[in-house]
């Protein structure tokens, strides 16, 4: 389904209505969110199904849209750091380059003010610490998402969260 979807993004009015239907969720929209916990529940549900049939059981289900609000209190943080800067076009960007001359960032926010996947994975990693303690948290994915965990765990780091140190990331080569 994701890839079908992004596929019917590329065209215009799909990309704005996924904006809009995105936008209303972060302003806690009643409907909306009602509609996007429906399609959680379902997928939850399915997940489970899947999971038993592998022998796997999993304690808690949080992937990063269940941390859209959490994610505006990380964009507050990143704020109140003096780590998020805002673009010409309004977007919000964490400077991850060494010089500090912005040569590599990371967007943490759309000119809308509402939050990415990066933010969210942000809000994720720290309530996850929070709650579990872990010794070493292991992220594993396909390797396209590299990229993606390097900035996670950059972000963390400036954040002044020694403890992103014990974060890992595994990429699958397939």
């Amino acid at each position: 389904v994701y890839v079908q979807v992004n596929k019917a993004a590329e065209d215009e009015s799909t990309k704005k209505l996924a904006k809009e239907f995105f936008r209303r969720m972060e302003e806690h929209d009643e409907e909306t969110l009602s509609l996007w916990k429906e399609f959680r529940d379902f997928s939850i549900e399915e997940y489970v199904r899947i999971y038993e049939r592998l022998g796997v059981h999993f304690d808690e289900y949080s992937g990063e849209s269940f941390y859209q609000e959490k994610a505006q209190e990380v964009l507050k943080m990143l704020e109140d750091q003096g780590l998020l800067q805002k673009t010409i076009k309004g977007t919000g960007v964490v400077d991850l380059s060494e010089n500090k001359d912005l040569s590599s960032f990371s967007t943490v926010m759309r000119s809308d003010g509402t939050s990415l996947y990066i933010t969210r994975d942000i809000a994720a990693a720290i309530d996850r610490m929070t709650k579990h303690s872990f010794d070493t948290m292991i992220y594993v994915t396909d390797k396209s998402q590299s990229n993606h965990f390097q900035h996670l765990f950059q972000i963390l780091k400036l954040m002044g969260y020694a403890w992103a140190e014990r974060y890992v990331f595994i990429n699958l080569n397939y």
